[in-house]
């Protein structure tokens, strides 16, 4: 994604950059498209499971068997590191055609190279009681 970094607002940052990830991880089509999004040495934690690298975060993804998750209205936070942008998101989300929504938190921290944000960590969970 690219941004000019000045005077760069962290939560229009944030939000541009949630619409965009969401967009396409939310699709099983699409999911593969934020590979694109990740630096080659990011970590992801997802519900437990770390993953250093790209093709292991590839691999971690290609392993998600869900074809479609809605996640109406997050709530997304964010702030500047100096340099580095740390994004929250929570809310609710649906899994495929599944009535019961279950409750997230996903927090990134973003990198930026001229002009060019990517993800160098992620970590997702699920709030299950």
């Amino acid at each position: 994604m690219k941004y000019s970094r000045k005077n760069m607002d962290p939560n229009s940052l944030a939000s541009s950059f949630v619409q965009h990830y969401y967009s396409n991880f939310c699709n099983q089509a699409t999911r593969a498209n934020v590979l694109s999004l990740y630096s080659p040495t990011a970590q992801m934690i997802f519900n437990g499971t770390h993953c250093r690298g790209i093709d292991a975060i590839q691999q971690q993804l290609e392993r998600m068997s869900f074809k479609t998750v809605n996640i109406p209205n997050p709530t997304i936070a964010a702030m500047d590191l100096g340099g580095r942008y740390l994004v929250k998101v929570s809310g609710l989300l649906s899994i495929d055609d599944s009535n019961q929504p279950i409750g997230f938190a996903h927090v990134f921290v973003l990198g930026s190279n001229n002009g060019s944000f990517y993800i160098e960590g992620e970590i997702f969970s699920f709030a299950i009681n």
